[in-house]
């Protein structure tokens, strides 16, 4: 089963994937970023490299989104994947369903603050243009030729729509859904890291020793 690491991009996912495998994975509890991997991102080419032919084909992409869930959840363990990607459906494919999925972390962040991230993570020129990658719908990032991309080996397409979109697009799972505000984070990360272990520990019916 999933438990869901999502965020719209420049939101803090990173950091709460740092806290995640330094909890889950090291034997001391010490940050080491080497671990980030284990957390896989959502879609990725190393998850569906089985099930389809060409990483840039949109269709291809949204017809295995849960034929790839599925395969994944065979082995009936649980997992963690990221992703940026809006929940959302397309001719009927869905990209989410609560069979595959045990939880949802949906990391949020001010869009104001969203957009100064935005702007230089994707090398924009200015914040106008920031405000408009934000406020796009149909925003698709992941494509080869995107000249907004941040080159990677792991490039599939992956429909991150609008700020608001995305955000209320997560906003709506009841299943196990924990919802963790990126200024809480910079406020008290004490307190929001202890949320997050104790919500962990009700549906993974686990203890973690403080």
């Amino acid at each position: 089963m999933i438990i869901w690491i999502t965020s719209y991009p420049k939101s803090g996912n990173t950091w709460i994937r740092s806290f995640l495998t330094s909890l889950l994975y090291s034997d001391d509890g010490k940050n080491d970023f080497s671990n980030l991997d284990k957390i896989k991102q959502f879609p990725d080419r190393s998850l569906f490299k089985n099930f389809i032919h060409d990483f840039q084909n949109v269709e291809e992409v949204y017809k295995n989104w849960l034929n790839v869930q599925n395969y994944i959840n065979l082995d009936n363990q649980i997992k963690f994947l990221k992703t940026h990607h809006v929940n959302c459906t397309i001719k009927n494919y869905k990209f989410y369903d609560d069979a595959n999925s045990l939880g949802t972390i949906h990391i949020v962040r001010d869009p104001r603050n969203v957009l100064t991230s935005i702007k230089n993570h994707f090398s924009l020129k200015d914040f106008d243009e920031a405000k408009e990658f934000i406020l796009k719908e149909k925003n698709w990032v992941g494509f080869t030729a995107n000249k907004n991309d941040i080159i990677t080996d792991n490039k599939i397409p992956t429909l991150i729509s609008s700020w608001k979109i995305n955000y209320l697009s997560w906003k709506k799972i009841t299943k196990n859904y924990l919802l963790v505000k990126y200024e809480d984070l910079i406020k008290d990360s004490h307190k929001e890291f202890f949320k997050i272990s104790n919500y962990l520990e009700k549906i993974m019916n686990t203890k973690f020793d403080e």
